[in-house]
């Protein structure tokens, strides 16, 4: 045997052995990392245009809308085409760069993303100027964006506003898309004590002998009549006594009978309203050393208040427009339609409308709920003064379709013979206020009192105003006022 064959043959054994030795052994799986790759250099385009933006971002002054478009379309732009790559993150570029915070940019950069959408031209523009504007938009869908969009400078050019304020753009997305009910809300402090003090008063008078005598009763009707004002004086805003709070969504009007000759609405628009609301009212030539004021006619609508019902979690009821009138004829109907969808949206609270042109909303409601009962949270009224308005709106009122009508006798000017009551509801009455106020004798709101009372209507005595029950110039004797040594705050059954 050739030795030097043997000596390979068992070279080869020996090696094929320690192979088989280790594919016996279990494999061992060593990862190693990847190196992360180096962040892709912009290109000198890229950098050209990442210098653009960033001039746009650095020019942005607030209140000017177009610089607004340019630092939220410049915002997108970085984003979307990842010109901030050469720093860690987005977030880290803008922060760097601007000192803007993480949700900050990202919300500019969708604000962006909206703007390139609809492309913003003309009044569109004014619509789509600061942050509040585009906030309400951001968590709609396209097609909701453009609803809100649309209906926001439908109103704009409705109310002929020059500049287009961001509460338009919340109005009209709460319009659009109104919740279904009230929003859960915290209870305050003070209605935690409204209610804890109800609970002692009707614990208290669960646990009176049956042997209690009336006197006792009362005083219990009493401290639950007080714990009632004290949780109305929570929610109102208002010294009207029949109301909780005001909602205007029109400033403006015209004459339409004496009543109207001392009308608050009117000083206060020529007054401390006039820089707000310029030509609608003016101050008059003085008669007999005192000044008069008179509306113009001029309507200035004003559409961003119109979702401010939408938005109040807490029932209340409300006075639809107590510095104008809904249905003065200078008021588009596009725009009564747009209150009463918002006042039928807001089911949890009571509106209260009152009109001095009724003869408009009967015609208005014959034709909205033609085919359907008409809300019952929405009071329709109208204002008489004296026998002849009674006479000219009455009818009217009863062609109305209401679940509730009313009238208001304020302020009460002369005597009113009430004829058929059946289709009225509640009455208001009350005398005169403020400078040149004209006195309102006894019997004239007695005998409402009294006919209230013989047609089974609710009665609610407002004010005695400027003179009292003898007829002398004094302050209001009680709160609230009685007629007679009593006080009549009745409100319609419902």
């Amino acid at each position: 045997m050739n030795t030097t064959n043997e000596t390979k043959h068992n070279t080869m054994n020996k090696t094929t052995s320690h192979q088989n030795k280790v594919s016996s052994t279990p494999a061992t799986t060593v990862t190693v990392a990847a190196a992360k790759p180096a962040p892709a250099q912009l290109t000198a385009a890229e950098k050209k245009i990442l210098a653009q933006c960033e001039t746009d971002i650095g020019n942005y002054q607030s209140g000017n809308a177009e610089r607004f478009i340019k630092l939220a379309s410049a915002c997108y732009l970085i984003q979307r085409d990842e010109l901030y790559r050469e720093f860690p993150t987005q977030a880290a570029f803008f922060k760097s760069k601007f000192g803007f915070s993480r949700s900050h940019s990202l919300r500019l950069a969708q604000m962006g993303a909206l703007v390139a959408r609809v492309s913003p031209t003309g009044d569109t523009v004014k619509l789509l100027a600061s942050d509040a504007h585009l906030r309400p938009l951001l968590k709609l869908t396209d097609g909701q964006q453009d609803a809100v969009i649309a209906k926001a400078l439908a109103w704009a050019k409705l109310a002929k506003l020059i500049d287009i304020p961001a509460k338009l753009v919340t109005a009209a997305r709460t319009f659009m898309y109104p919740p279904t009910g009230p929003k859960e809300q915290k209870e305050s402090s003070q209605a935690k004590l409204v209610a804890r003090f109800r609970e002692a008063v009707d614990g208290a008078k669960s646990k009176l002998p049956t042997t209690a005598d009336n006197e006792v009763a009362h005083v219990f009707e009493f401290l639950n009549d007080e714990v009632d004002e004290i949780a109305d004086s929570i929610l109102r805003s208002t010294d009207i006594g029949w109301t909780l709070k005001t909602w205007n969504t029109l400033h403006g009007c015209t004459r339409a009978s004496k009543g109207c000759d001392n009308c608050y609405a009117m000083k206060l628009t020529a007054t401390r309203l006039a820089d707000l609301y310029p030509g609608l009212a003016i101050k008059k030539a003085s008669v007999a050393g005192t000044t008069a004021y008179a509306f113009t006619g001029k309507i200035q609508l004003v559409p961003q208040d119109l979702a401010e019902p939408l938005l109040d979690n807490a029932p209340k009821k409300y006075f639809v427009n107590s510095m104008s009138d809904l249905f003065h004829k200078n008021v588009p109907d596009e725009f009564i339609e747009a209150t009463f969808t918002v006042m039928e949206a807001a089911h949890w609270h009571v509106f209260q409308v009152l009109t001095k042109r009724p003869e408009r909303m009967a015609v208005f409601t014959q034709k909205r709920y033609a085919d359907k009962e008409p809300p019952k949270n929405i009071w329709l009224g109208t204002s008489t003064e004296d026998q002849a308005a009674y006479d000219a709106r009455m009818p009217h009122l009863k062609n109305t379709k209401a679940a509730v009508r009313w009238l208001s006798c304020e302020p009460l000017l002369g005597p009113i013979v009430f004829g058929d009551m059946a289709d009225l509801n509640w009455t208001v009455c009350g005398g005169e206020s403020g400078p040149g106020a004209r006195p309102m004798e006894k019997v004239w709101a007695t005998g409402i009192r009294d006919a209230c009372a013989a047609a089974k209507v609710p009665f609610f005595f407002k004010q005695w105003g400027v003179f009292n029950e003898a007829g002398i110039k004094a302050p209001e004797a009680s709160d609230p006022p009685t007629l007679d040594g009593v006080s009549h705050q009745e409100f319609p059954n419902q």
